[in-house]
């Protein structure tokens, strides 16, 4: 059990990262 949390925790803590780098790469070709 405390695996599978610890998995879940860090796919979301990937996915927060993914998507951090994602909005900065949108705004660097903003501008």
């Amino acid at each position: 059990m405390r695996e599978e949390v610890v998995a879940r925790e860090a796919v979301a803590v990937r996915n927060e990262v993914v998507v951090r780098e994602e909005v900065v790469v949108r705004e660097e070709a903003v501008v």
